[in-house]
């Protein structure tokens, strides 16, 4: 803000410069992101209806549409290890100093734990919400895939600030199916742990 008044001693006038008006106004508008100004546009007088719709409809639609990279459809690969379980369901999962740590029930009562070390994050998430697998990718073909492409790291690398990949060099991508799905960045492959029967139903001699 520019100061109206001003001190100078009695019978001295006071002297200073402050911007003014010259011309006609200027306005200027943009759309403020993460980390700066993007589509601003500048004319001549002041705002007005017409004038803030033309922007909405040509400036910044357009940035929008631009800024929104497709997704690759889903491209996995059964885990081999993983090929010995048919069919497993996930019994809980824990994370803590040794990693994450999944715990899954197969056939026959028979348990297995995935373990995950440093990984570099995980979500879980409803079968419904991943349903662009399901066509190639369900349980029936496998329970524990890695994802290539189409996948949760593709969908976060979209985001501007998404630097797992900077600090993870050679990070992966896992999923394990089941109707709670476990997506997991890892660097480094899971490890089976064969736990045998749970001792709650053993298994028949």
């Amino acid at each position: 803000m520019t100061r109206l008044y001003a001190r100078a001693l009695k019978g001295k006038r006071a002297h200073g410069a402050r911007p003014d008006k010259r011309g006609k106004n200027i306005t200027i508008i943009g759309a403020i992101a993460t980390r700066e100004i993007v589509g601003a546009m500048s004319f001549k007088g002041g705002n007005h209806k017409n004038a803030f719709k033309t922007y909405i409809n040509q400036v910044l639609v357009s940035l929008v549409k631009e800024s929104i990279r497709p997704m690759k459809p889903p491209r996995c690969t059964p885990y081999p290890p993983a090929a010995r379980y048919k069919r497993v369901v996930v019994r809980s999962l824990w994370y803590d100093a040794d990693g994450l740590t999944v715990e899954v029930q197969g056939p026959g009562f028979v348990l297995a734990r995935v373990v995950f070390r440093r990984p570099a994050g995980f979500r879980v998430l409803d079968e419904r919400d991943l349903c662009e697998f399901w066509d190639s990718y369900h349980a029936g073909n496998g329970w524990l895939y890695e994802v290539h492409e189409g996948g949760w790291q593709e969908l976060e690398s979209h985001r501007q600030d998404f630097n797992s990949p900077l600090c993870f060099t050679g990070l992966r991508e896992f999923l394990v199916v089941c109707d709670q799905c476990v997506s997991v960045l890892s660097v480094e492959p899971p490890e089976l742990i064969n736990l045998g029967a749970n001792p709650e139903h053993p298994l028949a001699d």
